[in-house]
């Protein structure tokens, strides 16, 4: 159950990351870079890595401007691995 619920939250991140809705930025960014580590902690794999970045995008497009194409890359990262944790 919990699985499913950061699926529908990863899901979301990456929902707005594709938007840009800045006022959620932060939040997101703390979530899935401190879901990273907790997740690292357990055993490295790949979905803690696409969070850890990802949750990297969000900090730095809150202070600097990025590339459109790195937000769609990280966006449907997210996404992908959010709806894979909800089946």
């Amino acid at each position: 159950m919990l699985m499913k619920i950061f699926g529908v939250i990863d899901v979301l991140a990456g929902v707005f990351l594709l938007v840009s809705l800045k006022p959620v930025f932060t939040f997101f960014a703390i979530y899935l870079i401190a879901k990273a580590v907790i997740f690292s902690l357990m055993g490295l794999n790949i979905g803690s890595f696409i969070d850890f970045f990802t949750g990297i995008i969000f900090a730095l497009s809150l202070f600097l401007v990025l590339p459109h194409f790195l937000a769609v890359i990280f966006g449907l990262l997210v996404i992908q691995k959010g709806i894979f944790s909800m089946f």
